[in-house]
């Protein structure tokens, strides 16, 4: 054996014996299973045959998170590189980002990149399509940013949303136009707030600072729990606000206090937190209402306060841009995925197309459910003009939900039942005028296999 080859071997064994020795059980198991399968796959044929065995795999390991995670991100690995590959790469960073909270963040990443490849090698027929499947995706990472109190990312990715709604002509505009301003006002919010406190830092005994400060974390940003840092500089008129704030279950007269310093607030304040503002005094007001008094004028003046209130909502709702025509947008993230075409359960007539939105066509869908888990599927829904009810036509519902959201996932309506299983179901659910005409459609149901919608109509 010449000298060098027998130094080489006798230095990269040792790694390499350690390397083997330090690979997890889930490491392991894959490399047992898909290991020699990657490394042998040349063709991007092979490569995707391989990495569609994997994301099989993945969608069956959703409770075991560190395999479910090699697996995904394996499967990107294998096929995010060629056009045949895109969709099976996405579907892996969609499950990710489901299932395993640590990962989400980088699964959105590399789940927008194969977006924006889907959409830039798109023929001109499918342009449009591919634009509104990156739109979604890019909507989703924005959400996920403002949550992390990542707000310029927020911004920007609003703003690339709707610079490609520009550019298909996309029916969403003026809905992600909306969401711009407003996660533009997010972050102006949070520079002023953050602006505040450091002249609070200079100057701790500038009692009207510390009173604008405080009335915008109760106020504008909701943030009664940063508020207390600051309660120490309150006047006495702010001082019981605050410790309102911090309650999470108030007596009614507390309720209706707190009800009445939003409801004023949203007099002072700019018009994208005067909707939030004047819903929680609604809610402030409503639960006096239900909890306090049956009569005495107290309840009476609540009553009138009640209905300024709605009355000044509507009016908001109403001078916000409306669709031109009604859209309905699937939310694939968060929801259950589909069966192929030409699938059929127990009878029920076999599905005609893979859009998701076709139970709004008169189109069934099957729906996969696995095994009690994804459990939901999200509908956005921009209504040309007001929707009364939502009827709903379908099977193989076990513990069903059905309810409305609104734009910022707070439930303004529902109705649920144990559902009858492989047999037809009707439902109809009322929609509050206070939905307007952008909303949020959640079904929820819990069963082992397949859900099926047949039909949705808005009334």
């Amino acid at each position: 054996m010449p000298i060098r080859l027998a130094i080489l071997i006798t230095l990269l064994v040792p790694s390499l014996l350690l390397a083997q020795a330090a690979a997890s059980p889930e490491q392991k198991f894959f490399n047992d299973l898909f290991g020699a399968r990657v490394k042998a796959a040349r063709t991007s044929e092979q490569k995707l045959d391989v990495a569609n065995e994997m994301l099989a795999a993945a969608n069956k390991a959703v409770d075991e998170l560190k395999i479910l995670t090699i697996l995904c991100n394996q499967t990107h690995d294998l096929c995010s590189g060629f056009r045949d590959g895109y969709a099976t790469a996405a579907a892996a960073m969609e499950l990710l980002a489901k299932h395993v909270q640590d990962e989400r963040d980088s699964a959105m990443t590399r789940l927008l990149a194969i977006r924006l490849k889907q959409y830039s090698v798109a023929a001109r027929a499918k342009k449009a399509e591919a634009g509104e499947q990156y739109i979604t995706t890019l909507i989703a990472a924005a959400e996920a940013r403002t949550d992390a109190g990542a707000l310029a990312e927020a911004v920007g990715l609003y703003g690339r949303a709707r610079t490609t709604a520009r550019t298909i002509r996309s029916d969403q505009l003026e809905q992600i136009q909306g969401m711009y301003n407003w996660s533009v006002g997010q972050q102006k919010l949070a520079q002023q707030i953050k602006a505040l406190k450091g002249q609070l830092k200079a100057n701790p005994k500038n009692t009207p600072l510390a009173k604008t400060l405080l009335s915008l974390l109760i106020g504008e940003a909701n943030q009664p729990t940063e508020a207390r840092k600051y309660s120490f500089l309150a006047d006495d008129e702010l001082k019981p606000i605050v410790k309102l704030a911090l309650i999470e279950k108030r007596a009614p007269d507390q309720s209706l206090t707190l009800a009445r310093w939003y409801q004023n607030r949203a007099r002072l304040a700019e018009k994208p937190y005067k909707a939030d503002l004047l819903t929680r005094a609604r809610g402030g007001i409503e639960d006096y209402l239900d909890r306090g008094p049956s009569e005495g004028p107290q309840r009476a003046i609540a009553s009138l306060q009640l209905r300024a209130i709605n009355q000044e909502l509507d009016k908001l709702a109403d001078s916000g841009p409306r669709p031109r025509k009604t859209t309905i947008q699937f939310v694939a993230d968060k929801s259950m995925k589909l069966f192929p075409i030409g699938t059929s359960q127990s009878g029920f007539p076999p599905q005609e197309t893979i859009d998701p939105r076709g139970p709004f066509l008169g189109k069934g869908i099957f729906f996969r459910q696995n095994n009690h888990r994804d459990t939901d599927i999200y509908y956005t829904i921009s209504s040309a003009k007001q929707v009364k009810e939502i009827y709903y036509k379908g099977a193989a519902t076990r513990r069903f939900k059905m309810e409305i959201l609104d734009s910022k996932g707070r439930v303004i309506a529902t109705m649920s039942s144990q559902g009858k299983g492989n047999v037809w179901d009707e439902y109809t659910l009322k929609v509050p005028a206070k939905a307007g005409r952008k909303f949020v459609l959640h079904f929820q149901n819990v069963i082992s296999t397949w859900f099926y919608i047949n039909k949705i109509e808005l009334r």
